[in-house]
């Protein structure tokens, strides 16, 4: 009867040195978390920490192009912590190409099966990504877990991050013309000029972005009373439609902003 309470209680300690090593390490990664964090539920220390960064590449900065596979690659950066493990979900298209220690879910989330150490304050995962047939965007949701391996809660650095990229517009030729219209240059870098046959007085131009701001500019005439000018300096590097009203029509001309 003795021997059994003994074996009973090894058995309870056993458990109990397991359960708290399953709570306050998950080695193994956890599914859901790229846009809530590893925090709570007994995972990681409940506070992201600052040192720990992420970055996602692979698509060129052209855009994407629909139905193509790009290699991507996913880093997770922090200088003092010993491995790191992470999420990934995305907002459209199909991943594939799983790493070694990593799983896919349904096509659209990756995460770790088991950390991987830094070498250099660095750790990187390389999967694929295939554009979808439709859309204009895509978002790349991340979670990542900077770890010091103690089996601890505590310690441990995690940073939620989103990286989006853009479908690519048309952007090898130098202009855009029509019958009556022309937009040069395309790419733009400080300005982007709109000429017509017919001459612009007092026109406003519209100037949208692929995830829907629309931004009003004013065009303001060249030396030639047929061109306006529009100023895209401010603007931030991506694809964008100009816009405007003309001959009783709405005129709308792809560019890219360098």
């Amino acid at each position: 009867m003795k021997s059994r309470k003994l074996l009973f209680t090894a058995m309870l300690l056993v458990g109990g040195i397991v359960a708290n090593l399953t709570l306050s390490s998950n080695s193994g990664g956890k599914m859901g978390v790229s846009t809530t964090g590893c925090g709570g539920g007994g995972c990681h220390a409940a506070s992201t920490g600052g040192a720990t960064t992420i970055s996602v590449t692979g698509i060129p900065a052209t855009g994407f192009v629909a139905g193509s596979t790009y290699a991507m690659s996913l880093k997770v950066m922090n200088a003092i912590q010993v491995a790191a493990g992470f999420d990934l979900s995305i907002t459209t298209g199909t991943l594939s190409g799983a790493p070694a220690n990593t799983m896919l879910m349904g096509g659209n989330e990756l995460h770790h099966t088991a950390p991987k150490n830094f070498t250099a304050g660095e750790v990187e995962w390389l999967f694929n990504w295939t554009a979808p047939a439709s859309g204009n965007t895509v978002s790349f949701k991340v979670a990542g877990n900077a770890v010091n391996l103690t089996g601890s809660i505590s310690g441990d650095s995690w940073v939620l991050s989103t990286a989006t990229f853009n479908k690519e517009w048309a952007t090898n030729v130098e202009n855009v013309e029509n019958t009556v219209f022309r937009l040069y240059p395309n790419p733009a870098t400080d300005y982007v000029i709109m000429k017509s046959a017919n001459g612009f007085e007092n026109t406003n131009f519209n100037v949208i972005s692929l995830n829907g701001s629309v931004l009003t500019m004013k065009g303001q005439n060249t030396r030639d009373k047929n061109e306006s000018r529009i100023a895209t300096a401010s603007l931030p590097t991506g694809q964008y439609i100009l816009y405007f009203e003309a001959n009783g029509k709405t005129q709308s001309f792809p560019f890219r902003k360098n």
